[in-house]
């Protein structure tokens, strides 16, 4: 290339190119002021947490594999008991259940 020859001219956008660039870049502006406005979420306070839930589905009896890994505890064990209340669930490993349902709970 001859270090003479004339550099090719620049081409600079249309009118119609720069309009619609600076419209979109004052769209995205004004999404992003806003998208970056604090709003007031709603707020369901604790008592009115539970209504706000689905239905709870019926309970039913433990699953096969839940038998097989005695989650409720197993009643071949001597130390197994079920008094308080009768619900199929060893009363020591339904105590610690209960902990750790209360302690992930949502509320």
């Amino acid at each position: 290339m001859c270090p003479h020859a004339a550099a090719p001219p620049r081409r600079t956008p249309s009118a119609a190119v720069r309009r619609r660039l600076a419209g979109c870049m004052a769209c995205g502006g004004i999404c992003l002021c806003v998208a970056a406005t604090p709003t007031a979420g709603q707020t369901i306070g604790r008592d009115n947490y539970l209504r706000h839930l689905p239905a709870m589905p019926r309970l039913v009896a433990q699953t096969e594999a839940s038998a097989r890994l005695h989650l409720y505890g197993d009643p071949a064990d001597l130390g197994y008991r079920d008094e308080a209340p009768v619900d199929g669930i060893d009363d020591t490993r339904g105590q610690h259940l209960l902990r750790i349902a209360t302690r992930f709970a949502p509320i």
